[in-house]
């Protein structure tokens, strides 16, 4: 109190909150390359202020976070959510696209010759594109091989056909025609 005065405190609140600057300086880049058969870090690079911010992903839709990266090996499309965490910060979220293209994958008939009046040879082809030691069965690719000629066919020059499925799910598959000549 003073002479004329009776004096009362009352205390008043400071209320500290998050800091947002957080939020606009969190960049990440997500991985982009074709199929290889090896798994790859789903986020390739990650830049946020302040350097000490926890970062985290989730593949998830962003409900569950974990320090580990998220690891990709099959062809397709994926979103990560990076997330950076400091205490007395909001926390930042960005989602970045992983994308791996499917490989391409040649499957070309071998020429073959044969004598007029002889059966067949044996038809045969070669793969190439095939990845990280994988067979075709190992893919589920199976692959037909055919000519119209047969022991009774004219002289000439006769494709040898080999097809299958378009794709796999790695995999654009491209069919190339060998030559069957017979003499």
């Amino acid at each position: 109190s003073t002479a004329n005065y009776t004096v009362e405190y009352k205390k008043g609140t400071l209320t500290v909150t998050a800091n947002d600057s957080l939020v606009s300086t969190l960049e990440a880049e997500g991985y982009v390359g074709t199929y290889d058969g090896l798994p790859h870090d789903g986020v390739t690079s990650v830049s946020v202020t302040p350097a000490d911010a926890t970062i985290s992903y989730s593949t998830d839709g962003g409900s569950t976070y974990s320090s580990t990266m998220p690891q990709f090996t099959n062809a397709g499309t994926y979103t990560v959510h990076v997330k950076a965490s400091k205490e007395n910060y909001n926390d930042a979220v960005v989602e970045v696209e992983v994308i791996i293209n499917k490989a391409p994958l040649t499957i070309t008939a071998d020429n073959k010759t044969k004598v007029y009046g002889s059966a067949n040879p044996e038809l045969t082809y070669q793969v190439s594109g095939l990845q990280n030691n994988e067979t075709l069965a190992g893919i589920g690719l199976v692959v037909s091989i055919s000519t119209a000629a047969d022991e009774n066919s004219a002289v000439g020059a006769y494709d040898i056909e080999v097809s299958g499925a378009a794709s796999t799910a790695n995999y654009t598959v491209e069919y190339k025609k060998g030559t069957l000549t017979v003499t």
